[in-house]
């Protein structure tokens, strides 16, 4: 069967192509309203969360961390020979940061935290993201 000669395909297609405009068109569009709404409510957002508004919009905010392997190997290098003074290394084998364990060492020696791991870690705000709750 060539697809050429079919009015079936052929339509689907022309439909597909006018739907991936209108998408594209509309993702546009939508992109656009949420820089005019962090534009005006951007001041109130927090951080990291939840941040609820009026007609049910709720633009959810945070911060992605992403670790710098070669230097956490070497941290372990120097935890491994004792020259970095913390109780246990917190990362998993895989060099997953263990969060819980982080937390404590920064909270009880941030010097150390920073010190040790600061160039390590790159921490960036996440893209907000939008949604409306229909009441119901």
């Amino acid at each position: 069967m060539t697809y050429e000669n079919n009015d079936a395909y052929i339509n689907a297609v022309k439909s597909w192509q006018t739907s991936k405009g209108d998408e594209k068109r509309a993702n546009a569009k939508r992109l656009l309203a949420e820089r005019d709404i962090l534009k005006i409510v951007g001041k109130d957002l927090n951080e990291k969360g939840a941040n609820n508004f009026p007609l049910g919009l709720k633009i959810t905010t945070g911060m992605s961390e992403s670790w710098d392997m070669d230097l956490v190997d070497r941290v372990k290098n120097q935890f491994d020979d004792g020259l970095v003074d913390i109780p246990f290394f917190p990362f998993n084998q895989q060099w997953k940061p263990d969060n819980r364990k982080l937390a404590l060492i920064n909270e009880s020696t941030p010097h150390v935290f920073v010190g040790v791991f600061g160039e390590a870690l790159t921490i960036k705000p996440k893209k907000p993201s939008f949604e409306i709750k229909e009441k119901k």
